[in-house]
């Protein structure tokens, strides 16, 4: 079983441990079952309306024995490109620019 992180662009920050927060780095961030991250996204977003969305949930990007190494800021998901639906520009570690764009594709 993999881990998953969840990012928050609202915050644009990582969320905690057990929902408890937001953290800046990534190693510090809360490891959560595809399930439970799933649950969390989908609970977070239902208030938006397309082409927004707060949360986007993702399976743990680093190794556990790398997690103290990286800083996400520095990580080339984070550089302003084009959504791969829609052609929007936004900035952020999801491929899409929002849950609508996410779900059309699914």
């Amino acid at each position: 079983m993999g881990w998953w992180v969840i990012w928050s662009e609202e915050h644009r920050r990582w969320w905690g441990p057990g929902r408890s927060g937001y953290v800046d780095q990534l190693e510090q961030a809360g490891r959560y079952s595809e399930a439970e991250a799933r649950r969390i996204e989908k609970e977070a977003n239902i208030p938006m309306d397309a082409p927004e969305f707060n949360e986007v949930a993702m399976p743990d990007p680093v190794p556990a024995f790398q997690r103290a190494r990286v800083n996400p800021y520095d990580d080339a998901r984070f550089t302003p490109r084009p959504c791969d639906r829609c052609g929007k520009t936004y900035r952020g570690p999801a491929v899409y620019c929002s849950l609508a764009c996410a779900q059309a594709d699914a």
